[in-house]
């Protein structure tokens, strides 16, 4: 299954769903206590960065605000008994301003009564006394036109004959009109995220007017007129990449058409096949930027990417169910069977359920199972670009290179082929890479982006929300794979088998990433060069490698002079190409380092010796407690059979060398007796190796314990 809700981000409560809303512009679902009259926030997390919630533990008992408590009395002086009033007239729609110190509710089709949070002064909205004027259902709409905590606020109501513009301020202590937008008023759609309102409007209710809510006034926009009359099924607003579409159903045949909606036009840029049955009842969300589309009457899900390929127009696999539970978890206890499934945009699924009689309610994020999605789409042949644009950049980005391994190792693709697949997923280009470092790059502008900021952000303002840092991405929207990802994901996976090696030849795919490195003008990093370095060596192929050094394909590092001395064991002549390669560097103290480690003390002593006037190479970077263990080990190891008077000398020419190089390590405590060379020792002194004339002498010398 492609989607499946996580419990993560969502919540469930107890109650009737006539006193619960959902409030898009917060992100969060109002409850009001008909026991208690209390009205209380339960926050959600409908972030489309799936990463963003990992990092935070949405829990309704610990997040729960109360905004309002209505058994208390007003202070607006009304002359009707707010108590009484209350009890006699149902609340039909409850709203939070977008800076949260107002609630908008409405008592009936022609009245809102507008309180103020911390003061309770209440104030009385009445819509246009006109014959046949009503306020629409859910048509009670804040928004403000700008994001600084002391404003005014913009209440809009919705009615059959248009708009009304109210602005709400407490510090003038007044809710007046601001301004009326005459026209009939068929259905309504409105977007948070953007702040934009669409209307059906006409005598045949074909025309959609949007309209611009956040600003001085409502901006109209262009509109657009279809054939038929739209129902409120008809249309849906979407927010996909930080833009507005509308998508529209055709309930004639099986297409969903997609409406870029701009400043100046309103689009048509895509033609969907929904791949179901003609007039089939749709939901929708917007999971990680895809549009899902939900049909209840087949208990099906599908998805489109509108940044695939223009030619691509089916969706992106074939139908299947929502997961009711997270990937890997099993289904513990009897699961309720939910009904009355409801889509709230983005990507928040609402389902109820009765126990005992009570009705109970849950809101659940839907998520994407992308590894189901690379299973089962694995030969799609937009499947990389998709990965590259999802959210949870930690896995998609390993998806992405098991794949890339995969083609290689399984030899599914020719070398062109592979060549086209490393130009996809290599994402980072020189020329962005020295923008960047120039300034930031500004976070990519949607079209409907102007100096004013919508509900939706003015509320994460107000609230103090910090929105998470996105990971970065290039100028197509593809997540940035590293050259390291490569080497640890793909290089060093597959050098691990050297059967693999050998039967993919892999060093021509790290030859090709190299040639498309430098086509992007992307510096090739060490660890590519030590990738194919390895690569030669692991094949066996010496003489191959030699070349490349050899027309300086492989530039000089550290990493590489290291790798030619590791192996200069079982091909002599790279461990002279590797010493040459540190001293070209100047980095001794990194190549004396190499030569403790492989146990070659008397090689690195003899280099320490020359090199002691540098800076860079003394005992504050090298100890001399290293020389000490390298050496025992050496002589200690099996395969290494010296005579005492040999172990004797060696020992004898480090104390020598010791005294120069570090002799603080030599100067023994006054506390233990011991030297610090003894101290840090992390072998034993070797008495075995040693005669006992001699014995005594080098342990005093080396600070050791005289047995």
């Amino acid at each position: 299954m492609h989607l499946y809700l996580s419990a993560r981000g969502g919540v469930a409560y107890e109650g009737d769903s006539r006193h619960a809303w959902y409030d898009a512009t917060h992100q969060s679902v109002l409850l009001l206590s008909s026991q208690s009259l209390k009205l209380q926030q339960l926050p959600l997390d409908a972030s489309l960065d799936p990463m963003a919630a990992a990092t935070a533990d949405f829990s309704a008992s610990e997040n729960l605000t109360t905004l309002y408590d209505f058994s208390k009395p007003n202070a607006s002086g009304d002359h009707r008994d707010a108590v009484q009033q209350r009890n006699q007239t149902p609340i039909m729609l409850l709203q939070l301003s977008v800076d949260s110190q107002f609630l908008a509710i409405q008592r009936s089709d022609i009245e809102v009564q507008v309180l103020h949070r911390a003061t309770r002064a209440s104030y009385w909205v009445l819509c246009k006394s006109k014959a046949g004027n009503r306020t629409l259902h859910g048509g009670v709409i804040w928004n403000t036109h700008s994001v600084k905590s002391t404003s005014s606020q913009d209440l809009f109501l919705i009615t059959k004959l248009g708009l009304e513009h109210h602005r709400v301020s407490y510090k003038r202590r007044s809710c007046a009109l601001h301004r009326t937008v005459g026209l009939y008023v068929h259905e309504f759609w409105y977007a948070a995220s953007h702040g934009v309102l669409l209307v059906s409007s006409g005598s045949r209710a074909n025309e959609v007017v949007p309209f611009l809510l956040h600003g001085t006034n409502a901006e109209k926009l262009p509109e657009l007129v279809f054939s038929t009359s739209v129902g409120k099924q008809d249309l849906h607003l979407v927010t996909l990449y930080g833009d507005l579409y509308v998508v529209y159903t055709d309930t004639r045949s099986t297409k969903l058409l997609l409406y870029l909606v701009g400043r100046t036009k309103v689009t048509c840029v895509r033609s969907l096949n929904v791949m179901l049955p003609p007039g089939t009842a749709l939901e929708y969300s917007v999971v990680d930027n895809l549009l899902v589309c939900h049909s209840m009457e087949f208990n099906v899900s599908l998805f489109f990417d509108i940044k695939c390929d223009g030619s691509i127009s089916d969706p992106f696999s074939a139908p299947l169910p929502i997961s009711s539970r997270p990937p890997g978890h099993k289904h513990e206890g009897v699961v309720p069977s939910f009904t009355r499934w409801r889509f709230h945009a983005p990507n928040l699924v609402q389902r109820s359920y009765s126990v005992n009689g009570r009705e109970q309610v849950e809101i659940r994020k839907l998520q994407l199972n992308l590894n189901e999605i690379c299973k089962t789409c694995e030969h799609h042949r937009e499947i990389l670009p998709l990965l590259l644009r999802r959210g949870d950049h930690e896995s998609a980005k390993q998806l992405v290179l098991k794949l890339v391994r995969g083609y290689i190792v399984e030899h599914r693709a020719s070398l062109s082929s592979i060549a086209q697949l490393l130009n996809t997923v290599q994402t980072v280009c020189g020329s962005e890479q020295r923008n960047n470092g120039i300034e930031k790059r500004k976070t990519t502008e949607t079209v409907l982006n102007n100096d004013t900021s919508s509900g939706q952000e003015a509320a994460e303002y107000s609230s103090g929300r910090t929105t998470v840092r996105p990971h970065p991405r290039n100028a197509r929207g593809f997540l940035l794979i590293q050259q390291t990802d490569f080497y640890r994901h793909v290089w060093s996976d597959i050098l691990q088998e050297a059967k693999v090696v050998h039967r993919c030849d892999l060093s021509v795919y790290i030859v090709e990433y190299i040639k498309n490195l430098r086509e992007t003008k992307v510096p090739v990093e060490n660890i590519t060069y030590v990738a194919l370095a390895e690569c030669f060596i692991a094949a066996g192929e010496p003489n191959k490698l030699y070349q490349f050094l050899h027309y300086h394909v492989l530039a000089d590092s550290v990493e590489l002079a290291d790798l030619m001395v590791r192996n200069g064991e079982t091909y002599p002549a790279l461990m002279q190409v590797g010493l040459d390669m540190f001293f070209r560097l100047r980095e001794i103290c990194p190549l004396v380092r190499t030569l403790l480690d492989l146990g070659q003390t008397e090689r690195a002593i003899e280099i320490a010796w020359r090199n002691m006037g540098l800076t860079s190479c003394d005992a504050s970077v090298i100890p001399g407690v290293a020389f000490f263990d390298s050496l025992v080990r050496s002589v200690t190891s099996p395969g290494q059979a010296r005579s005492p008077l040999q172990v004797t000398q060696i020992l004898g020419n480090l104390f020598f060398f010791l005294k120069v190089w570090d002799p603080a390590t030599l100067q023994c405590s006054t506390t233990t007796s011991l030297s610090t060379l003894a101290s840090c020792a992390t072998v034993p002194f070797p008495d075995n190796l040693i005669s006992p004339s001699s014995r005594i002498k080098l342990r005093a010398a080396f600070g050791f314990a005289v047995e």
